[in-house]
């Protein structure tokens, strides 16, 4: 491996996209060797041109890319060896097995025809090539008898599942791979082409345009178009303009240039709301729905916000942008304190959030407090409480106050883990843990060594918080959705949610319902339903900027 030179979690992606895509392709491994040997080679043959003793530097990148990649094959081999054992497949396997199953059987495929007497396949553009071969097996291979008739609507300025293996140019190849075996079955004034077989003449279909929007104003057709204008230019189908229907109107496109994310939500939001509020009525909706497109997800909490405050509801789509609701976020925080006490850094949002409300001088009383049980138990040898010495695999993620600033992997202040020295084998002191804190609260007169004390206040919501740890952690080992709502209980966010002035009682709960779906989806789907696998995955899905909705098969 010593030509990959990339992090480990980079490779791991790598490997993951790669076998997808090999299996999208219905490639193997060895036909992955032998190209990039047969790249590398022909590379290594070009002559370097005049003048040069050396390849130009694009060139080189190419060469040791290749090299990279062909050093990653065994890892390939090794994931589909352990996906074997596992008895496990992906989405990509799902579709390369069934391809080949229908390529290698027609009664397989013929068995499928017998239940359709008309194939309508839609969003084509979003299918894969093995997508396309099994589909051609199934309906329109003869050798699986009587062919049906196949039509296929797709657009390829809509081909967004790139990184799932599709790939709009399946547009292009839909009227090759899909003929029609019978030249009579065309009409006469159909744009059709024929062409040679080994059983006689097949009529490639035409391919008609559905270019008449129904639903937009010619305003709005003429953006789209000058938008679309470049990529209808390298398009491998060709791609008509969209003209308005008959009964379209004139229409209106408004823009607008803002200096930061939060105006540009509240224009967005004010303009929302104007269509959606009745105007002869203070609380009665006009029945209208919008969609609001974010260009990243990082925008979605105050787009969502700025709705909230004009009382409108809102959904968010997917589970990467669930995750940005407040609501979600703090069941998520609380799960993971449960899960794994090391993780200051959920905790700091509950005690900030609206369950604890702590403020600065109470957040510093509680590190300090934090710190002098430290140092009472290296004091007396004393190891700490079972289950406060942290997991395995979070290190680096456990989070104690009594530090300024932010320690640059985005922990809150006061809240993340504090630095400490020391090289590898050096014994490091272990730090004071917040949630060890919380758990064996100081007496109500307490006084740290700097004068630091917990006001009654805060000693109440602390305790109040200790009980809801407790309580939770002590239902681990009940299936995950009803854990789930427990936590949604203790924290009393069903009954803050639906006291909420800005929400509507019958939308309060959209997102915490979407939430607890996605716990029931990944209890039904993951072989290993726990608690810490759950977690994973929700991080998984925060960090895809498409975010999941619903749990992969592993």
């Amino acid at each position: 491996m010593e030509e990959v030179r990339n992090a480990e979690s980079t490779v791991t992606a790598a490997v993951r996209d790669l076998a997808g895509g090999l299996a999208e392709h219905l490639t193997t491994t060895d036909d992955l060797r032998r190209y990039l040997a047969d790249l590398e080679a022909h590379v290594q043959s070009l002559p370097s041109g005049s003048g040069r003793s050396s390849m130009p530097a694009p060139v080189k990148e190419l060469v040791e890319h290749v090299r990279a990649q062909r050093q990653v094959i065994p890892l390939l081999e090794a994931y589909a060896a352990a996906k074997g054992a596992a008895e496990s497949i992906d989405f990509a396997d799902q579709m390369a097995l069934a391809a080949t199953l229908a390529e290698l059987d027609p009664g397989v495929a013929a068995a499928e025809r017998s239940r359709y007497s008309v194939v309508l396949l839609d969003e084509f553009q979003d299918t894969s090539e093995a997508q396309m071969r099994l589909l051609h097996a199934v309906f329109a291979d003869p050798r699986g008898g009587i062919t049906r008739p196949v039509t296929a609507v797709g657009d390829p300025h809509q081909s967004i599942y790139g990184w799932r293996g599709a790939s709009a140019t399946t547009l292009a190849a839909f009227p090759q791979r899909f003929t029609v075996p019978d030249a009579a079955w065309v009409s006469a004034d159909a744009e059709a082409a024929a062409r040679p077989t080994g059983d006689g003449v097949a009529v490639i279909p035409p391919v008609l345009p559905l270019s008449t929007s129904w639903r937009n104003d010619a305003a709005i057709l003429t953006v789209a178009n000058t938008t679309a204008a470049p990529l209808s230019a390298a398009s491998p189908v060709p791609v008509q303009e969209l003209r308005p229907s008959p009964v379209a109107g004139a229409g209106t496109v408004e823009a607008a240039r803002t200096a930061t994310a939060w105006e540009e939500a509240d224009l967005v939001a004010d303009w929302i709301a104007d269509q959606w509020w009745d105007a002869g009525s203070a609380r009665r909706t006009t029945g209208v729905t919008a969609a609001v497109l974010c260009r990243r997800r990082a925008q979605f909490a105050a787009v969502a916000d700025a709705l909230g405050a004009r009382g409108i509801p809102v959904e968010v789509v997917g589970l990467g942008g669930l995750l940005t609701r407040p609501e979600v976020s703090d069941v998520v925080s609380l799960l993971r304190v449960v899960h794994d006490p090391s993780r200051g850094d959920a905790l700091m949002r509950l005690l900030t959030g609206s369950f604890v409300r702590l403020g600065a001088a109470d957040l510093d009383g509680l590190g300090a407090w934090s710190r002098e049980m430290r140092s009472r138990r290296d004091a007396a040898d004393v190891p700490p409480p079972d289950g406060q010495d942290g997991q395995d695999g979070h290190a680096g993620q456990d989070g104690h106050a009594g530090q300024d600033g932010d320690d640059g992997h985005g922990h809150p202040e006061g809240g993340g883990h504090l630095e400490r020295d020391g090289g590898e084998g050096e014994d490091v002191e272990e730090e004071p843990s917040l949630v060890e804190a919380v758990d064996a609260l100081p007496e109500i007169d307490w006084v740290g060594r700097q004068g630091q004390r917990l006001s009654p206040t805060a000693h109440r919501r602390l305790t109040r918080l200790a009980e809801a740890i407790a309580t939770v952690r002590s239902a681990v080992g009940h299936p995950l959705p009803e854990l789930v709502v427990l936590a949604e209980r203790t924290l009393g966010l069903d009954v803050e949610v639906a006291a909420s002035v800005d929400t509507l009682p019958e939308t309060a709960r959209l997102q915490l319902d979407a939430f607890a779906d996605a716990a029931a989806s990944f209890a039904y789907g993951a072989d290993r339903p726990t608690l810490g696998g759950f977690l994973d995955w929700l991080d998984a899905a925060r960090d895809e900027e498409r975010g999941w909705t619903r749990p992969p098969r592993t």
